[in-house]
């Protein structure tokens, strides 16, 4: 007979025939599909995913090292562009040839946190699981990229235009500036320090190789690598783009004085 509760862990005994038959078809895996087989396939189907998830994990790792490496770029450019600015009218031609070397950064750089913004919020697996900046900074962010694409792109619209006829797009210049400093000054303060660390793991990649093993020594070599050869080629480009366009333009031939649109007095500012 069988036990009173089916499925307790009670030994089973079978009285008669008609019982040996339901225990072998309780026990017995259905026919055609192995017991081993399906623990063998998801086995090999997670070892397969693991590999999957360490590549992903060292693509998210690649790009917030890059993304360091060219805020710590465009922090020591921005700096030198700031001392600029404190003279101007002397110091304008440095001012546009610094201006202009920051356009590939920024490009490159708005390039690598828009591929992270779209992939977390596309739902990609290790993007999630690495989590998105903390909420003030994700709320700045897209001002920070629309004021520093204003700033630069009138900068470079001004080159355009005579000291004398600039004044739509020196004021809209001013003002972009104006907007934008307060919400980089919070976009610095809020990752400086995770830029600086993750930055000097890079250049520090033979101690950072040994120290994650034999295993991921030659993908975090190999990566360092590539990210410095990138961040090279970047400011390259940047240095090329300044040399290129600062010695001719108007700005840089004008005398550091103020005048009007007729030339008649004092009026906006050359720069």
């Amino acid at each position: 007979m069988l036990p009173e509760k089916w499925g307790a862990q009670t030994p089973f005994v079978a009285d008669d025939p008609d019982d040996a038959q339901v225990k072998a078809s309780t026990v017995l895996p259905p026919a055609g599909r192995p017991a081993g087989r399906k623990r063998r396939h998801d086995r090999g189907a997670s070892d397969s995913g693991a590999g999957d998830s360490g590549a992903d994990d060292r693509g998210v790792e690649g790009n917030a090292r890059l993304t360091a490496a060219l805020g710590m770029l465009l922090t020591l450019l921005l700096l030198a562009e700031g001392v600029t600015i404190l003279s101007v009218r002397q110091l304008i031609t440095a001012h546009i040839a610094i201006g202009l070397m920051l356009v590939a950064p920024v490009a490159v750089k708005i390039g690598t946190t828009t591929y992270r913004f779209a992939r977390y919020y596309l739902g990609d697996g290790p993007y999630v699981h690495r989590g998105p900046p903390p909420l003030v900074l994700r709320m700045i962010g897209p001002l920070v990229v629309i004021s520093t694409v204003a700033l630069l792109g009138t900068g470079v619209a001004l080159l355009f235009r005579r000291p004398g006829d600039a004044g739509f797009f020196l004021t809209l210049h001013k003002a972009s500036f104006i907007v934008w400093i307060p919400l980089m000054a919070l976009h610095f303060l809020g990752h400086v320090v995770e830029a600086g660390r993750l930055t000097a793991r890079d250049l520090s990649g033979r101690r950072a190789a040994r120290d994650a093993g034999t295993a991921d020594r030659t993908v975090s070599s190999g990566g360092s690598r590539l990210r410095i050869v990138l961040v090279v080629l970047t400011l390259a480009a940047g240095v090329g783009t300044a040399a290129a366009a600062t010695p001719g333009n108007h700005w840089s031939h004008s005398s550091p004085r103020y005048e009007r649109h007729d030339g008649a007095g004092e009026g906006h500012l050359r720069r």
